[in-house]
């Protein structure tokens, strides 16, 4: 029995030293990994000031070059005002008086040239404080004067124009209204078309040609022609009087005659049609035959016409 308690004892001290070996292992791993975790932490810690500090070195590496750049910019230019004016010196005195003209260069005091030597002899990092210290020394000391203002002998003459010339209203020719305009549809007062013939009602084009005046006084005129041209010049006569009007005044001069007022341009051939057949009724309605027209002031021009057979023109 005691054997058996012993092995027992045995067994359990064992299991014991085991299990505190195991807590060992895992309690130094994790002290590894804690010092591992520290370690890269101060790593990055490390690395990130030394970019801070490489970063805040190249700014101000990068503003003292500018600075520098400045500095440099500011004395070569006074270098070069103080050369400019050594040679100003030298060379003006060979100068000719027609070539210096216009205004005297504007010249500062003495002074100015002992505070830009001083200037330049220390470095100021303030380009405005010495842009305003430049700016508070500059002075006008004097103006060279122009000379005497050229006098004329004689004085140019004014320039006239000629006088505004107005164009007169109402020397323009009428337009000449061709033959499918002139044929319109007169229409009554209940609203009917006139009757009229199924022949196709072609007008003549007058000609372009202008005829002598022998032909135009061996032309001879039958009484139906005469009545067609008395026809044909009261025609243009309304068409030119109704021309002028608005649509209130054609709307009206309807009512008055009876007939249908649908547009202004129908309007009017109706009203001239209407008063060519009061006027001269039916005498010279049916076929007429075709007339030579010449040398008419009230027409505008020569050739042939050709009435229609229901009395238009």
């Amino acid at each position: 029995m005691e054997e058996h308690y012993a092995a027992e004892r045995e067994k359990k001290e064992a299991k014991r030293k085991k299990k505190l070996e195991k807590e060992e292992a895992l309690r130094r791993e994790e002290e590894e990994c804690v010092r591992t975790e520290e370690e890269r932490v101060r790593t990055e810690k490390k690395a990130l000031k030394a970019k801070q500090k490489k970063a805040l070195e190249a700014e101000a590496r990068a503003a003292m070059q500018k600075d520098m750049s400045i500095q440099l910019a500011i004395q070569v230019g006074d270098l070069e005002n103080r050369l400019v004016e050594r040679m100003y010196q030298v060379v003006a005195p060979a100068l000719t008086p027609s070539r210096e003209r216009g205004k005297k260069k504007v010249r500062c005091a003495s002074d100015s040239d002992e505070a830009s030597s001083a200037h330049s002899e220390g470095s100021h990092t303030s380009v405005t404080q010495e842009l305003n210290e430049k700016t508070e020394r500059l002075c006008i000391s004097e103006k060279r004067k122009r000379g005497a203002e050229p006098v004329f002998e004689q004085p140019s003459p004014l320039m006239e124009l000629s006088a505004k010339r107005t164009p007169k209203r109402g020397i323009l020719k009428p337009v000449k209204l061709t033959g499918w305009l002139t044929r319109s549809k007169s229409k009554k007062a209940g609203g009917g078309l006139t009757p009229k013939s199924n022949k196709k009602k072609i007008a003549t084009p007058i000609s372009k040609r202008r005829t002598s005046p022998t032909c135009a006084a061996t032309t001879a005129l039958t009484p139906t022609a005469k009545g067609a041209l008395a026809r044909l010049r009261y025609r243009n006569d309304v068409l030119k009087e109704l021309k002028s009007l608005d649509a209130t005044e054609l709307q009206s001069i309807c009512r008055e005659e009876g007939l249908h007022y649908d547009k202004k341009i129908d309007a009017i051939f109706d009203i001239a049609d209407h008063r060519i057949e009061r006027a001269f009724g039916g005498a010279a309605a049916g076929n007429v035959e075709v007339i030579d027209v010449v040398a008419s002031e009230d027409l505008g021009g020569d050739g042939k016409v050709e009435p229609a057979e229901g009395g238009d023109v």
